[in-house]
């Protein structure tokens, strides 16, 4: 009886798990859709496609240990994104940002958008999870720091909490990035 309740329990565990995964997708794709990265279009009509069942993404995953958060990356150019290309074509907007990371909470079911997207929800995840566990903020941002993501969380943090919106750790892909290095002003040639 033992065995059957624990390969029960692993079957659902496994299930429950593959279910999450495929929200994560959708909600990449809900997002991309709804901020124009990504753009579907009918082949027959040429009209333009807002369905998020259409696409498929790969994602990838990145654990972090004590916290109830788990953080999935999207990369351009790396993850696969899949469409029935007999009946539509999808445009990737390329932005200056190739890397979308969304943090996800098992508790509440809530999704959070961390980077390369048109807002930060940094703050609002924290906010949750002290609410919830009774931690302090800095705790939160320790465990989310122990990624192997390159986000600066203290940054973000520190300027959400400052209204410093114009730092760099805050710049969004809609942004844009200088293409050059600054250029010097010359001096007048004689």
């Amino acid at each position: 009886m033992k065995k059957l309740i624990i390969i029960t329990a692993i079957i659902l565990n496994f299930n429950i798990n593959a279910q999450i995964t495929v929200n994560i997708k959708k909600i990449f794709i809900l997002h991309f859709i709804e901020e124009g990265i990504f753009k579907i279009n009918n082949k027959a009509t040429g009209e333009r496609v807002y369905n998020a069942d259409l696409v498929d993404i790969d994602v990838d995953s990145v654990l972090i240990n004590n916290s109830r958060v788990e953080l999935y990356k999207f990369e351009l150019g790396k993850n696969k994104i899949k469409i029935d290309e007999n009946k539509f074509e999808i445009g990737v907007n390329m932005s200056s940002c190739s890397k979308y990371i969304i943090g996800f909470d098992y508790l509440n079911q809530n999704n959070y958008r961390l980077q390369g997207f048109k807002g930060n929800d940094l703050n609002v995840m924290i906010y949750d999870i002290c609410e919830s566990e009774q931690v302090k903020a800095n705790t939160v941002l320790k465990d989310l720091s122990r990624s192997n993501i390159e986000i600066d969380f203290k940054c973000i943090y520190k300027s959400l909490e400052e209204l410093d919106y114009g730092n760099d750790c805050l710049k969004t892909c809609a942004d844009g990035k200088p293409a050059h290095a600054k250029i010097n002003k010359a001096k007048p040639l004689r």
